[in-house]
């Protein structure tokens, strides 16, 4: 039986922090233009538009970036761009977008994706998308990546040990954990073991489902959600409760709570682009060196150099350095350092955030 393509949450509120300079809270990574001409945002609306109506496609972002979304959505109908009223953190924030989509259709199944991952093969992630969408009546389902080496920089999902076909397309597991960033040690463990699979961020469920699992976890976000599917549009009162909905993760409120979740293991490759360092294969090579333009270098290696203009680039007897350049701000770094950005930004003015 053919599975009816679900409806399609892009997650675009994000703030980009380890993009600074390029990436501000005005100009956030997913309006970057990274990987050619489209940006982060424009790629993942791209990716899913052939397969679901262009009616099925939400996005989610908050007052600050509203106009930047929408300026990089202009296909998107303003009445399917949910803003929040307050940054609230991401439970808050769902419990408001599937109310808003249960308001349209109460038993639709939905896709949560980010708008600022790089993913190269659409036809075999839209293949993943189509088979999660089948055990969103009966579960969450969560989208793993195998790891390809001992990452310290991304959060992991312990699963159930394997125990199904090699011949079967597509790996299905109960999950049994979530586990934060660990560290490097523990990261290699977490490799070593084989059960363990990268985040992705990308979570499938039923909107039954899905507010049955708050019911029993966060009864006030189900509460709440329920309230903005029955009203008859998202007015003054909403807005105000919201407001008064205590700030958390849906990873804490909800995923590491429930015990009705399921892991698909992804058939496609994946860059959630959270880093200087993970653009880094996509760049040119110089003489050991990456960059998004010509550099001339003598004495110079494993330097990263990315500007969002045309510049003269020479390096002379620097190694390990990552150095972003835009109109208006200079980040030099050494690689070692590069992951402490966010403390560095502490410092800085203001008006460059």
């Amino acid at each position: 039986m053919k599975v009816k393509t679900p409806y399609i949450l892009i997650l675009a509120g994000g703030s980009g922090t380890r993009f600074w300079p390029l990436s501000r809270k005005k100009n956030p990574k997913q309006v970057l233009q990274i990987f050619g001409e489209e940006t982060l945002l424009q790629q993942t609306i791209h990716r899913i538009s052939d397969w679901v109506e262009m009616e099925k496609i939400f996005l989610l972002t908050n007052e600050e970036q509203k106009t930047i979304i929408q300026k990089n959505a202009p296909q998107i109908p303003e009445n399917q761009i949910i803003v929040e009223p307050e940054k609230r953190d991401t439970a808050p924030a769902l419990a408001l977008a599937l109310g808003e989509i249960a308001r349209r259709d109460k038993e639709a199944s939905i896709a949560v994706l980010p708008a600022d991952h790089l993913i190269e093969k659409k036809d075999d992630f839209l293949a993943t998308l189509q088979e999660s969408t089948r055990w969103t009546k009966e579960a969450i389902v969560t989208i793993g990546i195998k790891p390809t080496w001992a990452s310290p920089e991304y959060g992991y999902i312990e699963c159930e040990p394997e125990n199904q076909s090699s011949k079967e397309t597509f790996l299905i597991r109960k999950v049994r954990a979530f586990r934060e960033k660990p560290n490097p040690t523990l990261a290699q463990e977490f490799l070593e073991k084989g059960n363990f699979v990268w985040n992705a961020g990308m979570f499938l469920w039923s909107i039954p489902f899905f507010f049955a699992e708050l019911a029993k976890h966060c009864p006030d976000l189900e509460k709440f959600a329920r309230k903005v599917a029955s009203s008859s549009n998202f007015d003054k009162n909403l807005k105000e409760e919201f407001c008064q909905l205590k700030a958390r993760s849906i990873d804490y409120a909800l995923m590491e709570k429930s015990q009705n979740i399921l892991n698909i293991k992804a058939n496609f490759s994946w860059n959630d682009v959270g880093s200087w360092q993970a653009i880094e294969p996509y760049l040119s090579d110089y003489a050991s060196n990456k960059s998004n333009q010509k550099i001339i270098s003598l004495n110079a290696d494993k330097n990263l150099f990315f500007a969002d203009k045309k510049t003269a680039i020479s390096l002379l007897g620097v190694d390990n350095l990552i150095v972003i350049q835009t109109e208006d701000a200079l980040l030099i770094a050494s690689r070692k350092e590069i992951h402490r950005i966010k403390d560095l930004l502490k410092e800085i003015p203001e008006d460059l955030l």
